[in-house]
C-alpha cells in the first residue's frame, strides 16, 4: 500500500498500491465496491472530490488519472509530467485539479477538458513532498533545504522557511485553516511553523521510528503515524493524547477522518482503527505472496528469493532447472534485499523488521542478527565476505562487520539520501547514487571518495560491468550513462526509449552488451556501442523486480551455457538460457495463489470488483486467467 484516502463524508476508503492499481472500500460494511485498473505503474496519491464521485490518482507512468467511482472507469487520463507524479488533489469545488511530479513541476489542470492550465517549475532542491491548501491557493514542498511555498495562481515563492528543524523533511501537512504547516524529518520529530512568518512554533516527540503520515483532526489535534504506531496529539499543548501500536509492517499508508485511521501494510491488507479507543475495527484486502527479489551466490550453484510474506527460499540449480528450495520464515513482513557474500558461503536478507539477518547458504541456518535501521531496507550488498553493506528510508547507509557484529553510518555523502549502491567485482571499490544526479565512488582501502556529474534525474539502478572497467547507471527518466574507468571516467549518455529499466545487468561475456529487465513485463539487451536495442521479450505479465546471471557450472552434465533468471510483480521465477543476443525459456516457477483451483462460473452476488479480486489470487473465469480478465472487463 502506498495512498490511502478517506473520501469527505467517510463513507469510502480508496487505497493505491505497488501492484498499479487502487481499491476502494465501503467503510461501514467493509464490503470491496471497486477496483480500479489502468495505471501503468505505482500508484503514489490517490484522493476524493468534495462530492464523492470522482478519484483523482497519481503514478510513476507519469500520468493522472480521472475516475468515476459509481462505474468504476477512467474518464480522463492526464499527461504532461516527465517523471513520477507523487502528489494530487482536485480544488475549487473540484472543478479543477492540481499534481506535483518528480519532475518538479506543479500543473493546475481543467480536467474535464483535459487541459492544461498552469504550470510552474519549483526549484530543484531535493524535493522529497508537496501539500497544497485549496483556499489559500498555497503549495508547500519540502526538501534538503527547507520548506518552499508558492503561491498556485502566481507561480511564486512567497515564503522560504530554513530553520535548522526544517532541513530534509520527508512529509508535510497544512493545517485546517492554512495558517500552520507541520513536517516530518528523519528524527523522528514533527516540527510546526506558521505559514505567514516562518516561525518555528513547536515540536511533537515520541514516535519510535520515522513518521511516514501527518493529519489533523476534525479537532484541532495532530493524527500522526510511524511504521509502527499511531499518535494524537494536543496541538495546543504538545501532549501526546493516545498511541496505538501495531506491527512493524502496518504502517506503510495512513489516512484519517474523525473517528477513524486507515493504516496499509506490505502484503496489502488495510487494517481501520478507532483512534479514540485504540481498537482495531476491521482488517479488508490482502493478496497472495508475490516473489520481490532476488540473488545468486558467484559459483551459481544457489538462487535465493524473497517473498513479500516474510519467506526466504534457497534453491539448488541442477541441470539447468531449480530444485525444490529449502524455504525458512525469515522477517515479519517483507522480506526485501538479498545479498551472497563474494565467496558464495553467506546470504543475508531484510524485511519489514528492519533486521539484517545472516543466513548458512547451504543449510538455512541463521548465523547472526544485525539491528540499526529505523526504516524499511531496500537493498544490500557484501563489500567483502564479512561485511555487509545497507541502505534505508531512514537515509543512512550503514556497514556491519558479520565478525565482530560492529556497524558504523556512512556519513561521506551527508546529507545526501543514497538511492543505490553497487561493488565492483574485486571488492575492492563501491558506487553510489543519490538524489542529486551524481555517481560517488569509494576506494574501500584507501576511504578515497570522488564524485562524478550524471545526466537526467536519480540514479536509480546502477552496476559495474564485468570486467570492472565500466559503471553503468540509469536514471529514473530513462537515460543510461556510461562512466569508463580505463579512460578516466569517459563519459557517454544514452536515452533508452520509453520503457523504464527496473532491473540491470551485465552480460556476462560480452562487455559491449546490458541486459535489461523493465516495467512492461519484457527483457530487452542493449547495445553500449550502438546505442540500440537488440533484442526484445515478453518475459512476464508485469513489472520485473529482479534480474541476475547464472554462469554455466564445470560439472553440468550439459554443455556450458549462461543462464538469467528473473522474477515479476506477477508473481514467477523464470531461467532462461542465453545465447550471445538472444533468450530461450527453459523453467519456470509461478507463486502459489489462494485460489488457484477455483473456477468461476455462472456467479451471483458477486460484483465486478469481487470478481476481478479472486482472479487475481488465483481463480479462473471459464478459461479466462488474470491477464486476460482485465482486458475482457
Amino acid at each position: 500500500i502506498i495512498g490511502l484516502s478517506f473520501s469527505a463524508d467517510g463513507r469510502y476508503l480508496a487505497a493505491s498500491d505497488t501492484r498499479f492499481q487502487i481499491k476502494i472500500w465501503e467503510v461501514a460494511t467493509n464490503r470491496e465496491i471497486a477496483i480500479l485498473i489502468g495505471h501503468q505503474s505505482w500508484v503514489w496519491d490517490v484522493q476524493f472530490s468534495h462530492d464523492n464521485k470522482y478519484l483523482i490518482s497519481g503514478s510513476s507512468d507519469e500520468t493522472i488519472r480521472i475516475w468515476e467511482i459509481a462505474i468504476g472507469k477512467c474518464l480522463q487520463r492526464l499527461t504532461g509530467h516527465r517523471d513520477w507524479v507523487w502528489r494530487v488533489n482536485f480544488i475549487f469545488n473540484s472543478q479543477l485539479a492540481i499534481s506535483i511530479g518528480a519532475d518538479r513541476q506543479v500543473k493546475v489542470w481543467w480536467w474535464k477538458k483535459g487541459q492544461n492550465l498552469l504550470t510552474f517549475t519549483v526549484p530543484d532542491f531535493g524535493v522529497r513532498d508537496g501539500v497544497f491548501h485549496a483556499r489559500r491557493r498555497l503549495l508547500a514542498a519540502c526538501g534538503e533545504e527547507g520548506i518552499r511555498i508558492w503561491q498556485i495562481w502566481l507561480g511564486v515563492q512567497v515564503k522560504a522557511i530554513r530553520d535548522p528543524q526544517a532541513l530534509n523533511l520527508r512529509r508535510l501537512a497544512f493545517s485546517p485553516d492554512g495558517k500552520k504547516i507541520l513536517g516530518a524529518n528523519f528524527s523522528r520529530t514533527i516540527h510546526c511553523w506558521d505559514v505567514d512568518t516562518g516561525a518555528h512554533l513547536f515540536d511533537l516527540c515520541g514516535h519510535p521510528t520515522q513518521v511516514g503520515h501527518i493529519n489533523f483532526g476534525n479537532a484541532g489535534q495532530v493524527i500522526s503515524s510511524c511504521l509502527e504506531q499511531i499518535r494524537v496529539w494536543n496541538l495546543e499543548t504538545g501532549a501526546c493524547l493516545r498511541s496505538i501500536d501495531f506491527a512493524a509492517d502496518c504502517g506503510k499508508g495512513a489516512a484519517y477522518h474523525a473517528p477513524f485511521v486507515a493504516t496499509g501494510s506490505d502484503n496489502g491488507t488495510i487494517h481501520l482503527w478507532n483512534v479514540e479507543t485504540g481498537k482495531c475495527l476491521s482488517t479488508a484486502g490482502g493478496s497472495a505472496p508475490r516473489v520481490m527479489s532476488l540473488a545468486t551466490n558467484p559459483h551459481n550453484s544457489i538462487v535465493a528469493s524473497g517473498k513479500d510474506d516474510g519467506s526466504l527460499s534457497l534453491w539448488q540449480v541442477e541441470l539447468g532447472k531449480l530444485s525444490t528450495p529449502i524455504t525458512i520464515q525469515a522477517h515479519q513482513g517483507l522480506a526485501g534485499g538479498l545479498a551472497f557474500s563474494p565467496n558464495g558461503k553467506l546470504v543475508a536478507s531484510t524485511g519489514s523488521d528492519r533486521i539484517i539477518k545472516v543466513w548458512d547458504a547451504m543449510t538455512g541456518e541463521n548465523l547472526r542478527n544485525f539491528e540499526g535501521h529505523t526504516d524499511y531496507i531496500p537493498q544490500l550488498i557484501f563489500a567483502d565476505d564479512r561485511t555487509i553493506w545497507s541502505r534505508g528510508y531512514d537515509a543512512t547507509t550503514r556497514y556491519w562487520d558479520i565478525e565482530t557484529g560492529k556497524h558504523g553510518i556512512f556519513t561521506d555523502l551527508h546529507p545526501q539520501w543514497v538511492l543505490v549502491l553497487a561493488r565492483s567485482l574485486d571488492c575492492q571499490w563501491i558506487a553510489f547514487g543519490s538524489y542529486t544526479p551524481t555517481l560517488s565512488r569509494l576506494h574501500r582501502s584507501t576511504g578515497q571518495l570522488t564524485s562524478y556529474p550524471a545526466v537526467g534525474n536519480r540514479l536509480r539502478q546502477l552496476i559495474f560491468t564485468q570486467d570492472d572497467r565500466s559503471i553503468i547507471g540509469i536514471t529514473d527518466d530513462r537515460h543510461l550513462n556510461r562512466w569508463d574507468l580505463d579512460r578516466d571516467y569517459h563519459h557517454t549518455v544514452a536515452q533508452i526509449g520509453d520503457r523504464d529499466a527496473t532491473a540491470i545487468v551485465a552480460h556476462p561475456t560480452c562487455p559491449s552488451l546490458l541486459i535489461c529487465g523493465n516495467d512492461d513485463g519484457t527483457i530487452s539487451v542493449w547495445d553500449l556501442e550502438l546505442q540500440t536495442w537488440s533484442d526484445r521479450i515478453q518475459a512476464h505479465h508485469k513489472e520485473i523486480l529482479s534480474i541476475l546471471i547464472l554462469r554455466g557450472s564445470a560439472n553440468e552434465l550439459i554443455a556450458q551455457l549462461d543462464r538469467v533468471i528473473s522474477c515479476s510483480v506477477d508473481g514467477s521465477i523464470k531461467l532462461w538460457e542465453l545465447k550471445g543476443y538472444t533468450l530461450k525459456q527453459v523453467d519456470s516457477i509461478d507463486s502459489t495463489k489462494p485460489y488457484q483451483l477455483m473456477q468461476l462460473g455462472n456467479n451471483q452476488g458477486l460484483n465486478r470488483s469481487q470478481l476481478t479480486t479472486l482472479v487475481q489470487l488465483g481463480a479462473e473465469f471459464g478459461h479466462i486467467k488474470e491477464t486476460d480478465f482485465f482486458q475482457v472487463y
